[in-house]
């Protein structure tokens, strides 16, 4: 997919401001992401234009002028996923070698610094990177033994050659291991498991998305996934809001403003339905 332009907003639900970003011509594929740079107290947003086999690096930082080119790479990230926000780097997979790459938000640079992953199948399009439970995690889903393996990246001291690989400081540990379930209403469809949140209870929260076969619209259900009992309980049917498809995103409520960090932003409705818990 290409796009022939790159508009991203920056928008802040608790205090309804929100940011246009300058708009730039595109000529490939996009990669990006947005974090918080803790040495400058302040947001970045990084984007990767793919011209055939080079990525061409980009960062706006919010208040400032306008993009600022950073340089070339030549690794393959995922393309149009987000990188994933964790100690201050964004993080995404490279496709060719199967490892993880960062992109330190604070001297703009990229690393590799983190044990290869433990996955198989990662240059396929269900191996997800995410932020699960605090932890940057790798989801894999694998129809051939039809299960969904969530792995976290841990610092421990300890070795366990059964579900442990120790690199370093850091160990990807296989956390859940979730069946595929009978898809739910005797649909008898092709499905899609997307892991997106831990609760406090140690349960994972997953879309259950149906393809059902002349559909044009893909109907989504919430569940939770129990480890313990090892079983699927359903959260939200789509048709409870009479909504086909929908999506929830974790966050942190921030009451920052925008125009502190000097930016020209507007201001949207959005803010009354935000609150703390």
């Amino acid at each position: 997919m290409r796009y022939r332009k790159s508009s991203f907003c920056v928008l802040n639900p608790c205090t309804g401001e929100y940011f246009n970003l300058p708009t730039i011509d595109n000529e490939g594929s996009i990669v990006g992401g947005f974090g918080y740079d803790p040495s400058t107290s302040n947001y970045k947003i990084v984007r990767i234009e793919y011209l055939k086999d080079k990525g061409y690096v980009q960062v706006y930082t919010l208040g400032s002028s306008g993009w600022r080119s950073i340089g070339e790479i030549n690794h393959q990230l995922r393309r149009h996923r987000e990188g994933v926000l964790w100690k201050g780097s964004l993080h995404w997979l490279d496709v060719n070698q199967g490892k993880v790459l960062a992109f330190d938000l604070a001297d703009e640079t990229f690393r590799r610094y983190l044990p290869e992953t433990p996955c198989i199948n990662i240059n396929t399009e269900i191996t997800q990177f995410k932020l699960l439970g605090g932890y940057l995690s790798i989801v894999a889903v694998d129809r051939r033994i039809r299960r969904v393996n969530i792995w976290a990246l841990k610092y421990t001291q300890h070795k366990n050659d059964d579900i442990l690989l120790e690199v370093g400081k850091y160990q990807w540990s296989l956390e859940f291991s979730i069946p595929f379930f009978a898809s739910p209403y005797g649909y008898t469809v092709d499905c899609n498991y997307d892991p997106f949140d831990i609760t406090k209870n140690n349960e994972v929260l997953l879309w259950h998305t149906l393809k059902p076969q002349g559909w044009s619209t893909t109907p989504t259900f919430l569940f939770r996934y129990d480890p313990k009992t090892d079983t699927l309980k359903e959260v939200l049917h789509w048709k409870t809001y009479h909504i086909v498809t929908f999506k929830g995103i974790p966050h942190v409520n921030s009451h920052v403003s925008l125009k502190a960090l000097g930016v020209d932003s507007k201001t949207t409705k959005v803010a009354a339905h935000c609150a703390d818990h």
